[in-house]
């Protein structure tokens, strides 16, 4: 999980790495899956800033 979140500072969307998801509703926010963890992050592409606001673990109550 340190690996993708460091390889942000250089592709902000490493979709030739990870399970990476723009997530819907949104221009800017995306979701790296990595096994049962997702980062949610977001990316301001003028201001060359990423901000990762959430990273959560997926379990067997996650979608009931």
């Amino acid at each position: 999980m340190k690996e993708a979140i460091e390889l942000l500072k250089t592709n902000p969307v490493p979709t030739q790495y990870f399970d990476v998801t723009k997530i819907s509703g949104s221009s800017s926010n995306y979701r790296i899956r990595i096994g049962q963890y997702r980062i949610l992050y977001i990316v301001l592409w003028q201001e060359k800033i990423i901000k990762v606001f959430d990273i959560d673990r997926r379990d067997e109550n996650t979608y009931s």
